[in-house]
């Protein structure tokens, strides 16, 4: 059997390894077909969705225009174009801090982009942040244009000169002005508007300059004329003054005492062609991306150049060895690294397919733009839960819920053991569901599909049942990772809260796998996050009571939403087997109904609207209001047995807490929250994850990581501790305990064996001997040193054979030595060869177990002087602890 197993072993790395990168190359090849047309047809639906955008604005109805906006940068996040024209609509209509937020991420990709320099310019003008203003308006001056590069740039520097008049910034008016006359071109009309402008700064010299170099060209030009005069009145200098306005008199006798017009520059001309250079200048950058992409094939050959030939080690110490057992053990240890590369693969390659077929069920379903009022958002969810209640009653009854319990069900109860067939079910009822609009998320069916795919590997490469267990975990990180674009998060998730223990080997799979599914998310879908996130900082400290409230808020709030659904569930279950075709309908009809009557946000995962709660487009009131809705959607659909994930609504429901609380700090207490209520949304999505789903550890990090601001640390820890504590005093059993106990199914408690305190040695341990002997003592020596009264014949006395070296001898074997006349003999000499283990006072006792099956005691030394005895502990020592553990 073992020879067997050893062959199979030996032949996985040069069949199998070739089979699983022949089909990682296919898959790649076929995802990046779908993914291709898919974002063809979404390019398509961007271009017709912003056209009615700008016949909106045309029409002045630029309020109207953003949503079309939005839903056309959502079918393209990477056109400018439409981030552009939303920055502006929304500076137009007064939302700066979300314009900002555009524009930023903007200029970062290009910062020498004209246009965008130009908005930006205009947007802290309008925000009177001056040093910033100039700062963009310089970077339009000399920025890159798609055409008339010079003329846009010289009217970007006539706009910032007005703004800086406007201001009464007079001295750096005339700075700029000075600056422009030395490269201005000889052209009247352009010298003309210099004059005007230097006359605004009152620097009336350098006027009368320019206005008397443009009437040297045209002696008739009125408005030099004009401007001549008053430049020469400000001087004192009457006399040129009366004849500059004398010749204006001659010209126009009408108006004699004609006044400046001001002439406004066309400073941001809005045109879609794109000159030769401009087209150049693309084409380079293209290949220059096509280059880095080129680059990173070959590192990728590189790393497969390298597996194969790790693989080809592993094969020839396997054939070279003689232990069997050994060597299979660790032919299995890197084959399991290695598989969970592909496993990472092959679950990002899923998720992907499971993402666009998510979005192409919306599109379909919903249509490209849901409006509250449409019929679609009523009917949609209703027939959609129909047809998916017949799937899972009768064809994937295994997809129920959200994945997580049935991941921990395959580790500790089933071996791994997950069905294909339950990834092929869980993909195609849950992208049906999510979108159709049903309150669920992707997240947690992206967690099972990822550890399916893992099971059905382990099981084809015939892995020891061991292996086959950790697998589950390993491809479950995989696709919570690539769902969330969040490995650490991801990697936490599954090892707090599926397998929840820390391990070496496990961790070094399960990081494997994340990383490996996030690459190839972002390599077809980009490394956009999944929100936008403006810029966060914690003002002032009185702030932190504010992070308080959320975080109590959000614990009630989790507690209630667990509550309902630990309530709702088992009812629901109880009733007829002919009422669970029409469950899942009946919450569609409660989503739909919600959404049609004025809150379409609470449809779907809802990424797209905790993005807008970030950048304060919704009222306090609002949120609030989302929140509970949320609470009550995501209840109908999870109770109603509907396949999907509770991550995203947790999030949604979090966001729009704090998003609510932070609007409400702003209404009532303005001189506290100084700036953006963003960091309160972020915050109140990591408080619901603390408190719903009861992973503290990932709460924290999934905010840091989606943020990749740690400034927000602080209250971040202190509102999802505070969240959490409630709900666990509130709702003593977790969310997915919870579930698993009511689907009949016993699994550790994982929060209960975090929290559980761990037993030491030193809670255990006897106290250290008064007598200690040495292995260099005679044994008439030893029996001196015996203490006098009765002793226990089978009594062990510890013998320090070297400085960290033990044995042990009993008193009866001691004075039989001495009776057969060997007193002048060693102890050394006459004591066993094989040495007593040592432990430390910290060690868990779970590890003192295997030293003391077979040693009559084993020393517990300090861990600072290993001659020091701390203490002797025996098997019964353990076994007295322990059940004094259970009668407590």
């Amino acid at each position: 059997m073992v020879a067997r197993r050893l062959q199979q072993a030996s032949k996985i790395p040069s069949v199998v390894f070739a089979v699983l990168l022949l089909i990682s190359i296919l898959g790649f090849i076929a995802v990046n077909h779908l993914v291709v047309r898919f974002h063809e047809q979404e390019k398509a639906l961007g271009r017709r969705l912003y056209a009615l955008a700008q016949a909106e604005q045309s029409a002045g109805r630029v309020d109207r225009a953003i949503p079309y906006l939005r839903a056309a940068i959502s079918y393209s996040r990477d056109n400018p174009q439409y981030q552009l024209g939303l920055a502006r609509a929304l500076r137009d209509t007064g939302r700066t801090d979300e314009a900002e937020s555009y524009l930023i991420r903007l200029w970062e990709k290009d910062p020498q982009d004209g246009p965008i320099n130009l908005a930006l310019g205009r947007l802290f003008a309008r925000e009177n942040d001056v040093a910033r203003a100039i700062q963009y308006y310089h970077n339009a001056a000399y920025g890159v244009w798609a055409q008339n590069s010079a003329d846009n740039g010289l009217g970007a520097r006539f706009e910032l000169v007005r703004y800086l008049l406007q201001r009464k910034a007079a001295t750096d008016a005339q700075s700029e002005l000075i600056s422009m006359s030395s490269s201005l071109p000889d052209d009247p009309a352009l010298q003309l508007q210099l004059g005007d402008l230097f006359f605004q700064a009152q620097d009336f010299q350098r006027a009368l300059d320019e206005y008397e170099h443009v009437l040297r060209k045209q002696p008739s030009q009125l408005q030099a004329a004009v401007g001549a005069g008053k430049a020469a009145f400000q001087l004192h200098r009457y006399r040129l003054a009366e004849k500059y306005f004398s010749r204006a008199a001659a010209n126009d006798e009408a108006k004699p005492l004609l006044e400046v017009v001001r002439v406004i520059l066309d400073s941001d001309p809005d045109d879609p062609a794109i000159s030769a250079s401009e087209r150049v200048r693309r084409i380079k950058k293209a290949f220059q991306h096509a280059g880095s992409r080129l680059d990173e094939c070959r590192e990728v050959s590189a790393v497969v150049a390298d597996l194969r030939q790790r693989w080809g080690a592993v094969k020839s110490k396997v054939l070279r060895t003689t232990h069997f057992n050994d060597d299979l053990n660790a032919a299995e240890e890197r084959i399991f690294l290695v598989l969970a590369v592909f496993i990472g693969i092959f679950s990002g390659l899923a998720v992907v397919c499971f993402r666009l077929a998510i979005d192409w069920s919306r599109i379909a379903l919903l249509g490209p733009l849901p409006e509250a009022h449409s019929l679609r958002l009523i009917i949609a969810p209703v027939v959609v839960g129909l047809v998916v209640a017949i799937l899972v009653i009768h064809i994937f009854p295994l997809v129920r819920g959200s994945g997580v319990n049935q991941t921990k069900a395959a580790l500790y109860i089933y071996n791994g053991y997950i069905p294909l067939k339950t990834a092929i079910g869980k993909f195609i009822t849950a992208a049906l569901s999510i979108g159709a609009g049903h309150s669920l998320g992707p997240e947690d069916p992206s967690l099972q599909i990822g550890a399916t795919l893992a099971s059905a590997l382990g099981r084809r490469l015939h892995l020891s049942r061991e292996r086959l267990r950790l697998l589950a975990p390993v491809g479950a990180a995989a696709g919570l990772a690539a769902a969330f674009n969040a490995p650490i998060s991801a990697v936490l998730f599954v090892i707090e809260e599926v397998i929840g223990r820390w391990s070496a080997g496990i961790l070094g799979s399960v990081v494997l796998s994340a990383i490996s599914s996030v690459v190839v998310v972002r390599w077809f879908l980009g490394s956009e996050p999944l929100f936008r996130i403006p810029s966060l900082a914690l003002n002032r400290p009185a702030e932190l009571v504010a992070y308080g409230l959320l975080g109590i808020v959000g614990g009630l709030a989790a507690v209630m939403f667990s509550r309902s659904i630990g309530f709702l569930r088992p009812r629901l279950r109880a009733l007829p087997r002919w009422t669970q075709y029409f469950q899942p309908a009946c919450a569609g009809l409660l989503i739909g109904l919600m959404g049609y009557f004025g809150a379409p946000q609470i449809m779907g995962a809802g990424y797209e609207y905790m993005d807008q709660a970030m950048h304060d487009q919704f009222t306090w009131q609002m949120l609030a209001a989302l929140a509970v809705l949320k609470i009550i959607a995501t209840t109908a659909s999870f109770v109603t047995g509907t396949p999907g994930g509770m991550f995203a609504p947790a999030l949604f429901t979090g966001a729009m807490i704090g998003g609510a609380i932070g609007g409400a700090e702003r209404h009532f207490y303005p001189h506290l929250v100084t700036g953006s209520t963003a960091t309160y949304a972020l915050v109140g999505m990591g408080v619901l994850f603390a408190g719903f789903l009861r992973a503290p550890m990932t709460s924290v990090f999934m905010v840091l990581e989606v943020s990749g601001n740690y400034s927000i640390i602080v209250p971040v820890i202190v509102a999802n501790t505070l969240a959490y504590f409630i709900s666990r005093a509130l709702q003593p059993l977790p969310i997915f305990d919870l579930l698993t106990r009511q689907d009949g199914l016993v699994l550790p408690s994982l929060e209960e064996e975090r929290e559980q305190a761990v037993l030491r040695v030193e809670d255990a341990m006897q106290p250290a001997p008064s007598l200690i002997l040495e292995a260099d003592h005679s044994i008439g020596e030893a029996v001196r040193l015996l203490p006098d009264g009765a002793q226990k014949q089978d009594e062990h006395i510890l013998v320090r054979m070297t400085p960290t070296g033990w044995n042990a001898i009993t008193i009866a074997a001691l004075r039989k030595l001495a009776g057969e006349g060997k007193t002048e003999m060693s102890l050394a000499s006459n004591l066993s060869t094989r040495s007593l283990p040592s432990l430390f006072p910290d060690l868990p006792l779970d590890a003192a177990l295997r030293f003391v099956q077979d040693a009559p005691l084993v020393p517990v030394v300090n861990r600072a002087n290993f001659r020091q005895v701390e203490g002797v502990i025996t098997r019964e020592d353990v076994f007295r602890r322990y059940r004094e553990e259970e009668s407590e």
